[in-house]
């Protein structure tokens, strides 16, 4: 890490429509585990690289974010204000969020269920 830390965001992404008051909070938490993967992993070297992941199934579609590992990193999983942010929007759009470790990463993938289109 350091402050001379170069990183690099890959998105990997399908195309999707999601309505407004999903968009909105999910933006919001996407933010947050960005933020989360920049400020607390430790890459090797003098970079660093997170992934952005999302895919569509048919009843749902996830997002998830990767980031190399050493640290907290997206996995953060204190109590602070942010933690207690995605927490909070992960609710209000009746989501799942699921955090994962491995030696080279963390992961954090949020599942959003799809939403019928509001008529009226």
């Amino acid at each position: 890490g350091g402050p001379d830390c170069v990183w690099t965001l890959v998105v990997d992404a399908v195309p999707l429509t999601i309505a407004n008051d999903i968009a909105v909070p999910l933006a919001l938490i996407v933010n947050e585990l960005l933020t989360n993967a920049i400020q607390h992993s430790r890459p090797m070297g003098d970079g660093g690289t997170v992934h952005v992941v999302v895919r569509s199934h048919p009843d749902d579609f996830s997002v998830s974010v990767t980031d190399p590992g050493g640290g907290p990193g997206v996995a953060q999983t204190t109590s602070g204000l942010g933690t207690r942010l995605v927490d909070a929007l992960t609710r209000q759009i009746n989501a799942t969020i699921t955090k994962q470790k491995s030696a080279a990463s963390y992961a954090v993938t949020l599942t959003v269920p799809h939403h019928p289109p509001r008529i009226g």
